[in-house]
């Protein structure tokens, strides 16, 4: 299944190495009784047995669910709980981080691979040690169908939400590079470097796309500006996935580390995270040559749109145009709008399988108006059909390229004793695009310990999620019904009266 070889730390895994592994991992899922109705999770950082769980998911047609690696106990325990996940895929590590939350009645596979190493013992076992005993021939095929990922989203209310979507049938992968994989620069031939965490839809896709279709894939444990040129460099590579924040920090680099590196083999540069500023992008492409490509997606709808830097320069700030037989139309004041005329963008990619939300099917239908779904953003199409996004879903805040969802934070501040309200948003961030700063409004003769406060904050939530800015207001602007004034108190942040901490 797999046509790619992986280099992951300057280490080559062949394509026989990994469907190996794959298989024998398939054997681990027999053993546990697996069916195709059940979930799968993974919690590994980047490394080839994360691939290779991938894979083997994929393969024995269940839908799986990576975990960000970098969520707390807490966060870990309401995905898993949530999901319904059957078994988990982790590591030595892993296991350790979250052993007191995992389901008593949950399968735990360890994968005998550690963090930053390359070998091992080519072995998965269970968490009684049983050892699963190496195939002899390859598994066959158990479904028709191939498993799908489960990514995690938040809604408005700040709790995750699972994407369910249709299983595609094995019959329906093509053995040439399609739609998606062309829109990620994905091609037969290619060099595909993956420096993000997997968990994301964007990187799962293009992740699987390069194992599909590319000669190698590269992964990197973690983002590193002058590693991705050294990479790019020393394996030709062909095509990338970056965010803007990694733009940004690989535009600091000293000017004797950018003129370093030959970088004349990368073709593509694929970009579907938080929308990059026009300078960045323009100072890029001037770096790099017209090879930035950004595509306007989400994990509900998939890949909507694309635009290369040619037309970049011609649309500034534009996302691009209807990639494939997608359909975007804009909504305001409860009609379609004309060009021009800002509004809710409401959208359909065909490319993608349809979906639900796991238990919120509610929310699902929700979105939808006319066969078309909106996740909340805001935005126009000018008269050649090109889509602008001016605003997101209104308290949604992108910090490097991460969704966070400030009721999340917001509901487990008012869960303290001393603190009266809580307003957490969104402001300019040079490095991330945004930052969080959290406002708080004390009960009476109350004060607050501001290390005590992080500490607290740390113990419920992942390090990406804590507000960088944190200050006290003597009242923050509700009306009558309980509404934050949320927008207006961004607005006027400069006006307010506030004791940073």
């Amino acid at each position: 299944m797999i046509k790619a070889n992986l280099v992951f730390n300057d280490a080559v895994v062949s394509n026989e190495a990994l469907n190996r592994q794959t298989d024998l991992l398939t054997g681990a899922f027999e053993q546990a009784c697996i069916t195709d109705t059940d979930v799968i999770a993974i919690y590994l950082p980047n490394c080839p047995s994360l691939i290779e769980a991938i894979a083997a998911s994929m393969l024995y047609g269940n839908n799986y669910c990576p975990i960000n690696y970098r969520l707390t106990t807490a966060e870990v325990s309401y995905l898993l709980r949530d999901s319904e996940a059957r078994v988990i895929v982790t590591c030595n590590e892993g296991y350790e981080k979250i052993k007191a939350v995992v389901p008593n009645e949950m399968t735990v596979i360890l994968a005998d691979q550690e963090r930053g190493q390359i070998t091992r013992t080519h072995t998965y076992y269970k968490l009684n040690h049983s050892e699963v005993a190496p195939r002899t021939a390859p598994a066959l095929p158990r479904s028709r169908y191939l498993g799908t990922h489960m990514p995690y989203t938040s809604g408005t209310t700040g709790k995750p939400k699972g994407i369910v979507r249709a299983k595609k049938q094995r019959a329906d992968i093509s053995a040439s590079p399609g739609l998606i994989a062309g829109a990620l620069g994905i091609e037969g031939a290619g060099v595909a470097l993956m420096p993000a965490p997997l968990h994301h839809s964007a990187t799962n896709s293009y992740v699987q796309q390069a194992l599909l279709y590319s000669s190698t894939l590269i992964l990197m444990d973690r983002f590193d500006a002058e590693k991705v040129l050294q990479l790019i460099e020393k394996y030709g590579v062909t095509t990338a996935y970056l965010v803007p924040t990694m733009y940004k920090r690989m535009l600091d680099l000293p000017q004797a580390s950018k003129e370093k590196y030959d970088l004349s083999s990368l073709q593509f540069v694929a970009s579907t995270g938080s929308a990059c500023p026009a300078p960045v992008k323009r100072q890029m492409i001037e770096w790099l040559g017209p090879v930035i490509h950004e595509s306007y997606a989400s994990s509900e709808m998939g890949l909507v749109t694309l635009i290369n830097a040619t037309e970049s320069a011609k649309k500034p700030g534009s996302a691009g145009k209807p990639l494939g037989n997608a359909q975007i139309r804009i909504r305001a004041n409860g009609i379609w709008a004309q060009a021009g005329q800002s509004g809710l963008i409401y959208a359909r990619q065909p490319a993608y399988a349809d979906f639900t939300y796991k238990n919120n099917h509610d929310a699902r239908q929700s979105m939808e108006y006319d066969g078309l779904l909106t996740v909340g953003d805001i935005g126009y199409l000018d008269d050649e059909g090109y889509l602008y996004v001016t605003d997101r879903q209104s308290d949604m805040v992108i910090s490097g390229g991460a969704n966070i969802y400030p009721a999340e934070i917001e509901q487990l501040i008012h869960q303290r004793q001393d603190i009266e309200d809580t307003a957490v948003f969104g402001i300019p961030d040079e490095e991330f695009g945004e930052s969080l700063i959290c406002l708080l409004q004390m009960k009476a003769g109350r004060t607050l310990d501001k290390d005590e406060f992080i500490q607290f904050l740390r113990t419920h939530l992942a390090g990406y999620k804590i507000p960088k800015k944190i200050g006290v207001v003597d009242k923050l602007p509700r009306e009558e019904t309980g509404k934050l004034f949320k927008k207006k108190l961004q607005h006027s942040l400069a006006d307010t009266p506030v004791t940073y901490l």
